[in-house]
């Protein structure tokens, strides 16, 4: 239980820390529902469906076609599957630190207090998005 209730906690203060990276970058994204003292978003569902949201109104916000486009200081999305079938739900969020491999990334904000260590996780099963100036 004291595990479960860590990892809640971990999920909800790394979308947190991109919530402050996106404001010191000058871009706000408000929470809904769960929000930080100063009104930004904690969940990773609402982060994901700004970014999303993102492509449609803004020209500077990019969803890529694979991890091969991505590189450092893009946005990584890890998707929830079950069997290798893909829920849909985006359910981790990293900072790039560097160009995927197809093993993994260097990231940061990872749960596991990562700044910028190599991490292995499913490339293919990811989201990325980019933010231009």
């Amino acid at each position: 239980m004291r595990s479960l209730i860590w990892g809640i906690l971990a999920a909800f203060l790394v979308v947190d820390f991109m919530s402050h990276v996106l404001k010191a970058g000058g871009v706000t994204v408000p929470g809904v529902g769960a929000k930080c003292d100063r009104g930004l978003c904690i969940r990773v569902r609402e982060l994901a469906v700004w970014f999303s949201d993102g492509t449609k109104k803004y020209s500077n916000i990019k969803k890529l076609k694979s991890w091969r486009e991505a590189k450092r200081g893009d946005f990584c999305f890890l998707q929830s599957t079950i069997l290798g079938l893909n829920l849909g739900r985006k359910y981790h969020v990293m900072l790039l630190a560097d160009s995927p491999k197809s093993t993994g990334a260097k990231v940061c904000g990872h749960q596991h207090n990562r700044c910028g260590e190599f991490t292995e996780f499913d490339v293919d099963d990811c989201v990325y998005y980019r933010i231009e100036e």
